[in-house]
């Protein structure tokens, strides 16, 4: 049985599960993905191809070198803007 606010804690099978992460950070540094993913196991190549693979299909905009937001879903990318104050 899940327990009240489980969706906002990580996993506890220490998968790193990407959709996970971004309901967790709306916005979010390459770095910080980094450090997480492979404290759980996957390489920087893996990690970034997930990045890749999520802004190809319009679920993560760059908003500078290394910073990512996450659109919400049925949103075009580029009809999307952050919250300023997630960004700052």
């Amino acid at each position: 049985m899940p327990v009240s606010g489980a969706m906002d804690k990580p996993s506890d099978n220490h998968v790193f599960e990407t959709e996970e992460y971004f309901r967790r950070h709306p916005v979010f540094a390459w770095e910080a993905f980094r450090r997480e993913g492979e404290g759980r196991g996957l390489s920087k190549t893996a990690l970034a191809e997930r990045i890749k693979y999520a802004l190809e299909r319009g679920r993560l905009k760059l908003l500078e070198k290394g910073l990512y937001a996450v659109v919400s879903p049925g949103v075009p990318t580029s009809a999307f803007a952050p919250d300023r104050f997630l960004v700052a």
